[in-house]
């Protein structure tokens, strides 16, 4: 592809994104959200569909800034890139979608059932500490815990609760929070997004029990 086609294909991506209202073109970024997360299997190819994927969620926000949905897509598009990104820079990424999140948190922390508390939980649960960083364990179960009591019975409040129990060497106490996320039900409008989180939560569960020791 070359470079003329390539910087055109981006600005009519971007131009799109822009253009579209935000229910259609969130529908747009979560799917391949998706797709970057649970479908690709070259973190090359992801790191580069993220990229892509910000600049088409950073439009869509530059024309619809006070819309926190939007803000929250690309907040969680942000944490996507720096997943794959892997380096120093990538900690410039994270502090922006922290940003963002806290930004939605202080106007309506219910969005979406709460999960701008899910986002901070895995911010602060997934970054270094100090100095380096932000990271503090605290402050990630005190987000995960907020989430739960807006969705207590929520696939993602659970999961993640549960996956971040699990990382401190605490697999019993994670196994029902596991068990909850694997009831809940597949919500259509996110069907595709929880169908792979559904798998995650049964694998996951099933590591768990192993490590109870008998």
């Amino acid at each position: 592809m070359g470079l003329r086609y390539a910087l055109a294909l981006l600005i009519g991506l971007s131009s799109a994104a822009a253009a579209a209202e935000p229910p259609q073109a969130l529908s747009g970024i979560e799917n391949r959200w998706v797709d970057i997360r649970y479908v690709m299997t070259d973190d090359k190819t992801r790191l580069a569909a993220a990229r892509d994927l910000r600049d088409e969620s950073m439009a869509l926000l530059a024309t619809h800034p006070n819309d926190l949905e939007v803000k929250f897509w690309h907040a969680m598009v942000l944490l996507l890139e720096a997943e794959y990104k892997r380096d120093l820079g990538s900690l410039r990424v994270v502090r922006e979608a922290k940003r963002l999140f806290e930004d939605i948190e202080a106007q309506d922390p219910r969005l979406l059932e709460g999960r701008v508390h899910t986002g901070l939980g895995m911010l602060y649960s997934g970054v270094p500490g100090w100095p380096i960083a932000f990271g503090d364990d605290r402050k990630a179960a005190e987000y995960f815990l907020k989430a739960l009591e807006i969705n207590p019975a929520g696939q993602e409040a659970n999961y993640l609760y549960a996956d971040f129990l699990r990382s401190k060497k605490k697999p019993a106490e994670a196994i029902p929070y596991f068990e909850i996320a694997l009831r809940a039900p597949i919500r259509p409008a996110h069907a595709r997004a929880e169908q792979f989180r559904h798998k995650e939560v049964e694998e996951d569960l099933k590591a768990a029990r192993k490590e109870i020791k008998p």
